[in-house]
């Protein structure tokens, strides 16, 4: 007894190349994400500042900058400092602080 073989097409070619070339530019050019918990003395970039916390209407002043973790506080926040100076003196003219204060009680943020 004969099986009649799927006679493929060209379009149905091409479609499986593009997907094993898709496949094979992500498995080397996609980078892996880290995952791993914040520590002490880590830097890590800010990407979300939740509505529970004191420093949401800051918030555009904060997210996506670099900050060094000094510890986390007995609350489950993490006080900070930034890295950049120009970052830290916005931050601190916006919110009317003095310029002289450099680390920053951060809670309900999540770090990259």
């Amino acid at each position: 007894m004969r099986v009649q073989r799927k006679k493929t097409t060209y379009a149905e070619d091409a479609q499986r190349s593009v997907k094993r070339d898709f496949t094979r530019y992500r498995a080397r050019h996609m980078r892996p994400e880290v995952n791993e918990e914040p520590c002490a003395n880590a830097q890590r970039r800010i990407v979300f500042v939740g509505e529970n916390s004191s420093y949401y209407k800051y918030r555009s002043y904060i997210v996506g900058k670099l900050v060094r973790l000094v510890e986390q506080g007995s609350f489950g926040g993490w006080r900070c400092e930034f890295v950049h100076d120009d970052d830290r003196r916005a931050l601190n003219s916006a919110a009317g602080w003095s310029d002289a204060k450099n680390q920053y009680i951060f809670d309900c943020v999540k770090f990259k």
